[in-house]
């Protein structure tokens, strides 16, 4: 991130212990460290992560940073009146220019963009080759083809990195990726998350 933009993308609150962990990994530019396998339960702040980082790799890289969901309105319901609020908050206080549009549920920077997906029509996301990174969030909810055939295939321009992250659901999609060796995994549960209420959650 350019040093002249006072920009937080964890605003208003800041990481959590386990999710500078996450964060780290991400900052390394290790090859290891390129895709990342996030299990995580609820409430862990899984998807404030992946839209702070997706937020700081646009603008770091002047490309589109996707987050995928498992369909288009859950990631308006999950992502647009709650992240994307908070995210063009922060990019007001910083006073860096932007434009949303609600149609395509993007938000375009003077450099970079980010926009959200769902898969339910995936063959609208093959061929894409202007990533700068990409989040899919509930992995274990997507047919298992998109990560190999499409989403891949589109990080190849760019060498992009990548977070597949969701709430483990058994032996799914996720636990598929992590026994390919290529992702860093990741385990945590909402107890990971100090914020919450550990009786409220154990309730």
């Amino acid at each position: 991130m350019n040093d002249e933009i006072q920009f937080d993308s964890f605003a208003p609150s800041s990481p959590h212990a386990t999710q500078k962990i996450v964060l780290q990994a991400l900052d390394s530019s290790l090859p290891e460290d390129r895709f990342i396998m996030l299990r995580a339960g609820r409430k862990w702040r899984k998807t404030s992560l992946m839209i702070s980082w997706l937020f700081e790799r646009a603008m770091e890289t002047g490309l589109t940073c996707p987050y995928i969901a498992p369909n288009r309105i859950q990631a308006k319901n999950i992502v647009w009146d709650d992240h994307i609020v908070r995210m063009t908050n922060e990019l007001t206080r910083a006073g860096i220019p932007f434009k949303t549009n609600e149609s395509e549920l993007s938000v375009e920077m003077p450099r970079g963009k980010v926009q959200l997906f769902g898969v339910e029509n995936k063959e609208s996301l093959r061929g894409i080759s202007n990533w700068g990174a990409v989040c899919g969030d509930e992995y274990d909810d997507w047919a298992e083809d998109i990560w190999k055939e499409i989403i891949r295939p589109n990080l190849i321009t760019y060498k992009a990195p990548a977070i597949m992250g969701g709430t483990p659901k058994g032996f799914h999609n996720l636990w598929k990726l992590e026994q390919g060796k290529i992702f860093k995994p990741f385990h945590y549960t909402s107890f990971d998350n100090p914020d919450r209420d550990p009786e409220e959650l154990a309730s």
